[in-house]
């Protein structure tokens, strides 16, 4: 499944699975072009997108954009539908990013190049998020958002438990990025600290089970890449088309063992419990340490759980690395409108006025370096939850990596999450990832040339 991540802004959540075909500009008469984007009507795209919208007509009044919003599952379907057919009255997608590889294999997306300057390609976008868009040497998908992970502490049941928690952001501090920093680079915890105060959290009290850790994404690729990328292994090689001797290298098998432990042998983290239901236990005080994305954090305030905001950990010898990637821009390839349609796409993600509309709409990480920038040095991200922003622009700029770049990734994401529920269940590390690798093996040999 992919992520939806959205970060907590106080963001209001549309309702609702129908269809929404919006134009977002009265029908001007002799208007010279109209373009059709494709996007999500989920969250608060829509109110962003006529923000932006509406400011890139006012500066080219030739130029009427209509959106066509889908929720998140039928967005992804008709995709596929109006690319296969080649529908040359669609201009731009939504793209969630680890598909750019897929939708460039099969010819869905317009290189982005030549609507930016070298030095915006170089310098515009963190790096995660450029190479996120970037398929075989040309920008294909312009970032819009990003995403970060986190991992949050019951303060309340490491007080109960007499536990000392880590270092973290909590209510009360005025926080600078100088504090950021050191906090993500002197006080950062090792997984294996975490296993070590999970043991001593795990206990069945009166109010019922608590469990000393749990994952929000529970065995979702985008969670658990930090875990073998920390001890140095990449998921897939040769291009995003071998997963043998990757998937299953002694890294993964390393951080498979220690995920299999958490179920199986510490016993620190509950199975059977889907990603739909994590964060709810942390809310109801039933996890003490939870890794999960920062959309998280408007539910945990809701809730009244007592909770501070500690970086994503990593193994003992490895280095420190999060997940990240959230929605992106493309330019459909069979497109009539590929020039004016880029601008927009300059407009939204790279121009100073259109992605900080989209920003100040989305309220979610945002992917350029002005914006990130802006974050820090604004006192409105100086207290808790919103100095959250700043781990999230530290997490960004220093240990964000992509998703597997693979024209196979939805396959290898299904791959992924069957293997890593068997290891959850029960099922040696040491038998499940071979497993895995020739099943994925089996899948990316169609892309081999």
């Amino acid at each position: 499944m992919l992520t939806r991540p959205v970060f907590p802004k106080l963001i209001a959540v549309l309702g609702g699975l129908t269809l929404v075909m919006l134009s977002l500009s009265p029908a001007r008469v002799g208007a010279a072009t109209t373009l059709h984007w494709l996007g999500l009507s989920d969250g608060n795209t829509i109110t962003s997108a006529k923000k932006v919208i509406a400011a890139f007509e006012a500066k080219n009044p030739d130029v009427k954009i209509a959106f066509d919003a889908y929720p998140f599952r039928q967005l992804f379907e008709t995709i596929e539908v109006r690319m296969k057919a080649q529908d040359a009255d669609l201009d731009l997608i939504q793209v969630d990013v680890p598909l750019v590889a897929s939708y460039s294999t099969r010819g869905y997306l317009a290189p982005l190049d030549e609507y930016f300057t070298p030095d915006e390609l170089e310098h515009t976008w963190v790096a995660a998020s450029r190479q996120a868009g970037t398929y075989q040497g040309k920008l294909l998908a312009a970032p819009l958002n990003n995403s970060t992970q986190f991992m949050y502490v019951n303060l309340g049941l490491f007080q109960d438990a007499g536990v000392t928690p880590p270092s973290c952001l909590t209510a009360g501090q005025t926080v600078t990025p100088d504090m950021v920093a050191s906090l993500a680079e002197k006080d950062r915890w090792t997984w294996e600290q975490v296993v070590d105060a999970a043991k001593k959290l795990t206990k069945t009290g009166p109010s019922g089970q608590v469990w000393g850790f749990e994952f929000d994404q529970v065995s979702r690729l985008y969670q658990l890449q930090a875990l073998g990328e920390s001890l140095g292994g990449p998921l897939v090689g040769d291009h995003g088309l071998k997963a043998t001797g990757y998937f299953d290298s002694d890294s993964w098998k390393k951080a498979a063992k220690w995920y299999w432990s958490l179920f199986n042998e510490s016993k620190v983290s509950p199975k059977g419990v889907p990603p739909a239901e994590t964060a709810n236990l942390f809310a109801d005080n039933n996890v003490a340490i939870f890794v999960g994305g920062e959309w998280n954090i408007l539910l945990f305030k809701k809730s009244g759980v007592k909770f501070g905001i500690a970086p994503h950990p990593y193994f003992a010898g490895g280095k420190p690395v999060t997940g990240t990637g959230s929605w992106h821009l493309g330019i459909n390839k069979a497109s009539k409108n590929k020039e004016v349609a880029g601008k927009f796409v300059h407009f939204i993600s790279a121009d100073d006025e259109g992605s900080r509309l989209w920003f100040e709409g989305q309220g979610q990480l945002p992917a350029t370096q002005k914006l990130l920038t802006a974050i820090d040095q604004s006192p409105q991200y100086a207290t808790f939850p919103e100095c959250a922003y700043l781990l999230g622009v530290y997490e960004a700029r220093h240990t964000a990596v992509p998703r597997p770049q693979t024209p196979g990734y939805l396959q290898l994401e299904d791959i992924f999450a069957s293997t890593y529920e068997d290891i959850r269940n029960g099922t040696d590390p040491n038998e499940a990832l071979p497993a895995g690798a020739r099943r994925a093996d089996r899948f990316l040999g169609q892309f081999r040339k």
